[in-house]
């Protein structure tokens, strides 16, 4: 599409909104600002991919179509519309956007993405290329948050898996790695940022696993050892790079045991007894779903069973059955 079709006017405020820096939320509602006719013209389409909230995909795996959702979703309508449902114009748009704002890596990484995702083209592949590349250059894009930076890098390396590059995945992993320890030595506290990288690289198949994760991987269980919820997260990490080795599984689950154990001590008693919960679950050996720290870890904390043969008579158990007499009584 020629500046002509978009108008030069248009083209040139898009421009400078870009040239201040922002996130998407703050760029596309300067945009607004600056095209208040933007519901007429191509634009538009434009602000509505940038409109899309990104989702955080630890694991990758999926179809890819749930990479991005609607901002808003209500009584069966949304915007944007889904990105399986977007027009064909509408991607002829975002296809002259890539092309008009290519210098942009905002936009690039969105729209490059989404051209992708839905498989447009010719040689879809090369939108996979380019989101890629601009994603791994917002790390450290002042304008963006730094969990959301995190959220691209965690999303480029799920395109280096999508394209099947293994020198791609090999470089973007370690970069994820050396993210997590920049982010870990900074003052701001933020384990939001650590564990989206460290708990995506940890999901790698191990001959795809970079070189100092179980370094950054200790370095985070130090930094996080005193909070029962974010340790278990890590440990959730651990066990993926034990993999089948069970009694490297069992030490890593005795671990988390002595972390909720260490938590109950402190803890006021309804607290306590929820703790003790959770090592009692971990002693016993049954296959452990944490259901009350599902948003924080998400989901299923062990693959198998982790056997102990724990006596009968655990410590655990008569803890919570003393409490709960208590309660009772």
């Amino acid at each position: 599409m020629s500046y002509t079709t978009w108008g030069v006017a248009v083209v040139e405020s898009i421009k400078e909104v870009l040239d201040q820096g922002l996130g998407y939320h703050e760029s596309t509602s300067k945009m607004r600002e600056a095209l208040p006719e933007a519901g007429e013209g191509p634009e538009l389409a434009l602000i509505k991919a940038l409109d899309y909230h990104a989702v955080p995909r630890l694991a990758g795996g999926d179809s890819g179509l749930n990479v991005y959702s609607p901002a808003i979703e209500m009584a069966g309508r949304s915007y944007p519309e889904r990105v399986e449902v977007a027009a064909e114009e509408t991607m002829d748009v975002w296809s002259d956007a890539f092309e008009l704002f290519g210098d942009y890596p905002l936009v690039v990484a969105r729209i490059g993405d989404l051209l992708w995702l839905r498989r447009y083209g010719d040689k879809p592949y090369k939108y996979a290329h380019a989101a890629l590349a601009a994603m791994r250059s917002l790390w450290g894009y002042s304008g963006m948050e730094e969990v959301c930076q995190a959220d691209n890098l965690v999303r480029a390396l799920d395109l280096a898996c999508e394209l099947n590059d293994q020198p791609l995945i090999a470089s973007i992993s370690q970069d994820m790695v050396a993210a997590a320890k920049s982010s870990l030595r900074a003052s701001d506290w933020a384990p939001g940022v650590q564990m989206r990288l460290i708990e995506r690289v940890s999901a790698l198949p191990r001959r795809q696993r970079p070189a100092g994760l179980e370094e950054v991987l200790d370095l985070v269980s130090d930094a996080f050892e005193s909070d029962p919820f974010l340790f278990a997260a890590v440990l959730k990490c651990q066990l993926q790079l034990d993999g089948d080795d069970q009694e490297a599984r069992r030490a890593t689950a005795r671990r988390m045991v002595r972390s909720w154990e260490s938590a109950a001590e402190k803890a006021e008693p309804l607290v306590a007894q929820k703790h003790l919960e959770q090592a009692l679950e971990i002693e016993l050996g049954v296959p452990v779903q944490l259901v009350e720290l599902g948003a924080v870890l998400g989901g299923s904390l062990f693959a198998s069973s982790i056997p102990f043969a724990p006596s009968k008579r655990s410590p655990h158990a008569r803890t919570l059955r003393s409490r709960r007499r208590c309660r009772r009584g």
